[in-house]
């Protein structure tokens, strides 16, 4: 199974924003999951709700 992109993760503590940034760009007509599991936790100690987010990339 595809491991998927390789990336790596920043979290601004400052505006609590985790920034992903991709190492190369998507291959074309792919689909792309990114999954946010249960172990993630905010700032103050509470549990993520596990999220899940899809889509599909172009051509050009």
């Amino acid at each position: 199974e595809d491991a998927g992109p390789e990336f790596t993760v920043e979290y601004r503590a400052r505006n609590r924003v985790l920034n992903v940034t991709l190492t190369k760009p998507l291959k074309a007509y792919s689909t792309v999951e990114v999954t946010l599991s249960e172990g993630s936790l905010a700032t103050d100690g509470a549990a993520l709700v596990p999220h899940e987010l899809r889509f599909s990339t172009g051509g050009s």
